[in-house]
């Protein structure tokens, strides 16, 4: 049977139409309008969250200070570099939002304690007790509102 080359394009193109529209929702998923649109998240920054990422930004900001001026010329680079990016990946796997490893609200607090802990005892090596307790009194405060709206 003879078939002309028009009506194959035809055919081929209209498979191809219908390949494409069938990859785009499988890959894509419906049209925009019709899918199920989640529910808006109730999204709210109070002061606590803003002071509580200002202190996580002093913890970070403390380690690479101690690290650069606490040590000696050689090993001061490697400190004040190293140090604040372990505390950072130490921070995104155990204690941040979207943490890789998940805790109860007790191995939060426990990571908190240990890390900003630490960055407070930097400020005691260094020679500054006023920074280390003003700073400690700040987070202390800033965890037990954290945790107690945590907690329920």
């Amino acid at each position: 049977m003879f078939v002309s080359k028009a009506y194959e394009h035809t055919h081929r193109k209209i498979f191809a139409d219908f390949a494409s529209i069938l990859y785009k929702l499988v890959t894509f998923g419906l049209p925009y309008h019709w899918r199920v649109q989640p529910e808006p998240r109730d999204i709210r920054l109070g002061f606590n969250d803003v002071l509580r990422f200002v202190i996580e930004l002093f913890t970070f900001f403390t380690f690479g200070f101690w690290g650069f001026v606490a040590w000696p010329f050689p090993w001061n680079i490697a400190f004040g570099i190293a140090t604040p990016i372990f505390a950072m990946v130490i921070w995104a796997l155990f204690r941040s939002p979207k943490a890789v490893f998940h805790f109860d609200s007790f191995g939060k607090a426990l990571v908190e304690i240990v890390v900003i802990g630490s960055a407070a005892l930097a400020w005691i090596m260094l020679g500054q007790p006023l920074i280390a307790l003003v700073f400690g009194l700040v987070a202390v405060v800033s965890g037990v509102i954290q945790g107690r709206k945590e907690f329920g």
